[in-house]
């Protein structure tokens, strides 16, 4: 394509319309290439299924059933949402957030995000599936904290964890809490810790169980959100060219969860390059570390899985 070019303008109006949710423009892999990822269009979801060239099919017939089935259920997608009112996600957009063409209710449209924002996509997302809510007055207040205990029903939202929650585990969050259900369903799975009894004075050992304490109203850490969202997502520990931050050194016991999620992407430095170790996260962070680290790797590994099988 030359540059002014008319294919070169119609596929900039493509891919706006792509990304506003009134179009969706969907790249057909007719042979390998090395380079059409860095192509305007190369962080759109591309037909056959995970971007696999036709002429790589040993059955050419299906891997053409494969892009007519997936032409025709986006349009269907496309003109269901249109015809209903609902915001759709297009499938990639420009801040790298895989949304699967996610429909977004209304009621998922908060007054004070915008497209313009880095946790924008994600909020959204996990609106639409049911793992964060908003505020009365339709905001989302993505800048105020987020406790420990409103994370785990995140978590626990996100991966759909149902069943019987058993008993106890904490000795500060008994049946009656709010969030007994969802802190005790990651503790079981070991996604989540507590600390130790007698740690401090308020938190005095109770014989003869001597459980730990949970804190479920203390505000997430930084820290602390990227421990959870590695092992909630099995990530494999990556601290390749690390450490990247100075407040958190090799010898920090947090070390390997950020340096992990930093390199996956899932978490971002703040604004004067440091981590923010024992910052609160806020709710933006923890949405665009939640769809990053949890929903988006969830889809990913399934993608491989299908892959595989083919």
């Amino acid at each position: 394509m030359t540059e002014g070019s008319i294919i070169d303008i119609e596929l900039e109006r493509a891919i706006a319309k792509h990304k506003a949710g009134t179009a969706r423009a969907i790249p057909v892999v007719l042979r390998p290439t090395d380079n059409w990822k860095s192509t305007p269009f190369g962080g759109l979801q591309a037909l056959p299924t995970n971007g696999k060239p036709i002429n790589k099919w040993s059955n050419k017939d299906e891997a053409w059933a494969d892009v007519t089935r997936g032409i025709r259920e986006a349009a269907e997608e496309l003109q269901g949402n249109l015809s209903s009112g609902n915001t759709l996600i297009p499938r990639n957009n420009k801040r790298g957030l895989y949304a699967e063409g996610t429909v977004i209710p209304s009621h998922c449209n908060y007054s004070d995000i915008s497209p313009t924002d880095d946790y924008y996509y994600a909020v959204q997302h996990l609106c639409a599936i049911g793992a964060v809510t908003g505020y009365a007055d339709g905001t989302f207040r993505p800048e105020s904290n987020m406790t420990r205990g409103q994370f785990a029903k995140i978590i626990s939202n996100t991966l759909e964890f149902t069943g019987d929650s058993g008993g106890q585990i904490f000795e500060d969050v008994p049946p009656s809490n709010t969030f007994f259900e969802c802190i005790n369903r990651l503790a079981e799975r070991n996604i989540v810790r507590g600390y130790a009894c007698g740690t401090i004075p308020s938190e005095p050992c109770v014989p003869s169980s001597n459980k730990p304490y949970f804190r479920s109203f203390d505000d997430l850490a930084r820290e602390q959100l990227c421990e959870i969202i590695i092992r909630a997502g099995v990530w494999p520990t990556n601290s390749t060219g690390g450490p990247h931050f100075k407040d958190v050194p090799l010898n920090n016991p947090f070390f390997q969860y950020v340096e992990t999620a930093f390199n996956n992407g899932i978490i971002s430095p703040l604004i004067d390059g440091t981590f923010g170790f024992g910052s609160p996260a806020t709710r933006g962070q923890v949405c665009v570390a939640v769809y990053k680290g949890i929903v988006v790797n969830e889809k990913n590994k399934n993608a491989q899985s299908q892959s595989t099988k083919r």
